[in-house]
């Protein structure tokens, strides 16, 4: 039974399991799976893929259309018509295995045959963990609500470490006006948007989408969409703690150097760090690989007028190829979310365009209006 909206939400402990119970009295059907509301499936499935072509042809996305991955799949009613009419394979996560049982045997048993439905796994999504980098997306839709606040961050959190590059999670579920309404039945909770996205910010997911679902009749809860994506620097938490070093005065560590990781084409991490200037950081710069570095530089007329300014530096090796040239772009927008605080930036492909004497001059030209450490929040 549902109860009016509470400001918190504090789950049962025996939460889980009586969900489970629950949904094991439900029919493996189509209408069992929406609850007895079947006529909410065609407006479902047309907005849904809506959302994703939307979600792909974005401006500036790099977002595939290789590897899906529906949690709380039930029987794959999502899988049939929303995720394989646009991904080439989709892996599959329900804790009851029945569902799955019918989706392999009946439902979606010619697209497992073709190899298109691959894994199937029976685990709760509080205790599933994706493969690192697997995913172009997640896609939770009406089963975030059997999850407890702190158990939905987590596994943001883990989702967000089996996104491929330029992979999303999408989240679907039904809204209250405020706050938390509890339906006892089926031990789930509905959240209210603002709710959302504040777990969403906890899990450090920012949202890059987002849509109201359109054509359900009055009566109903409303149906909220978004596209989620991991801030800059929040699946590497070392990016973060390397930027807050360097523009800490007291930390002996003056730069950073961020590189790709290897065997990830389009991973960033903390190649570098340093308690030097300029020069230090160059010598790890590399023809044949491209970089982000920032580095903290004192400058000074006399001994009494001391500043601090911050350097962003965009390094594109000479023999750097055009994929990773033409992606740069993209990148760049990523990590200045993170390395946000600097005076000038300096693009750079030679050694030489790097010397310190240069960056100096070019400091006091910008005048330290941008971003200087005495102007900032920091």
């Amino acid at each position: 039974m549902s109860e009016p909206s509470k400001r918190t939400f504090r789950a049962t402990q025996t939460w889980y399991t009586d969900a489970d119970k629950y949904w094991k009295g439900v029919p493996a059907s189509v209408n069992g799976m929406l609850g007895g509301l079947e006529f909410v499936h065609g407006p479902d499935v047309r907005d849904s893929l809506k959302f994703i072509d939307d979600l792909a042809a974005a401006p500036g996305q790099s977002m595939r259309l290789g590897y899906a991955c529906d949690c709380g799949a039930g029987i794959g009613r999502v899988t049939k018509h929303t995720l394989l009419p646009r991904f080439d394979k989709v892996d599959m996560v329900e804790q009851n295995r029945a569902f799955l049982d019918a989706a392999g045997q009946q439902y979606l048993k010619d697209e497992a045959a073709a190899g298109r439905v691959c894994n199937m796994f029976d685990v709760g999504l509080q205790d599933f963990v994706p493969e690192e980098g697997r995913y172009d997306v997640v896609w939770c839709q009406w089963v975030l609500s059997h999850l407890t606040d702190a158990d939905l961050v987590a596994f943001l959190r883990r989702c967000a470490r089996g996104l491929a590059p330029g992979g999303a999670v999408c989240v679907k579920e039904n809204l209250a006006s405020k706050g938390y309404v509890v339906d006892e039945e089926d031990s789930s909770v509905t959240r209210a948007a603002s709710v959302f996205e504040r777990l969403f910010k906890s899990a450090g997911m920012e949202i890059v989408q987002t849509r109201a679902q359109t054509g359900l009749p009055p009566g109903i809860f409303a149906v909220g969409m978004w596209a989620l994506r991991p801030k800059p620097g929040a699946a590497n938490p070392e990016i973060a703690k390397a930027y807050s070093d360097v523009r800490d005065d007291k930390n002996e560590t003056t730069w950073l150097l961020l590189t790709f990781e290897d065997g990830k084409k389009d991973a960033l991490v903390v190649g570098h760090t340093g308690t030097g200037d300029i020069e230090e950081m160059k010598a790890h710069l590399k023809q044949d690989a491209a970089a982000f570095g920032y580095i903290r530089v004192t400058m000074s007329n006399d001994d009494l007028s001391k500043r601090t300014k911050f350097v962003l530096i965009s390094w594109i090796g000479q023999d750097v190829g055009t994929m990773r040239k033409a992606k740069l772009s993209v990148q760049k927008s990523d990590v200045t979310s993170v390395l946000s605080n600097f005076s000038i930036e300096i693009p750079a492909s030679e050694p030489s365009e790097l010397a310190a004497d240069d960056i100096l001059t070019r400091l006091r030209k910008a005048g330290g209006a941008n971003y200087d450490r005495q102007a900032s929040n920091y």
